[in-house]
């Protein structure tokens, strides 16, 4: 599988979740990144996203509908940010819904290029994503 065709799956992701629904762990193994991970470069996601632009959207739209710990991908103003975010101490309510506890922000990184910020950010979901990967098989 030539590595271009591994960096355009894992762009096109957060698209391919919700027309074949299909999870992102299950998308990450379909794309073929196990057995290349070294084809994962920003470069290699930023020239993709540059042919693609409107991937940029999809990434963060994406970011903003996840409901769990892991990465984030936002507009603060004129900036972009992505960071890890993790909860502690919260209460399950009911599904979606938690109480208490407080939010951490971990590894935060701002960018004034939304398209290296996107980078920034699917490749750093990418890898959580293969490791909850490889502890599953």
């Amino acid at each position: 599988m030539p590595s271009e065709s591994v960096v355009a799956r894992l762009c096109r992701l957060p698209k391919d979740h919700l027309a074949r629904s299909l999870s992102p762990v299950a998308l990450v193994v379909a794309s073929g990144y196990l057995n290349s991970p070294y084809v994962l470069t920003r470069q290699a996601i930023l020239e993709e996203l540059h042919n693609n632009p409107n991937y940029v959207d999809d990434w963060e739209l994406y970011s903003e509908n996840q409901r769990c710990d892991g990465w984030v991908f936002r507009t603060e103003g004129d900036l972009f940010e992505v960071y890890r975010q993790t909860t502690e101490g919260a209460v399950e309510v009911d599904v979606n819904t938690w109480q208490g506890g407080h939010t951490l922000i971990h590894e935060h990184f701002t960018f004034d290029d939304r398209m290296k910020a996107c980078a920034e950010y699917v490749v750093r979901e990418v890898l959580a994503l293969s490791e909850l990967a490889k502890r599953s098989n």
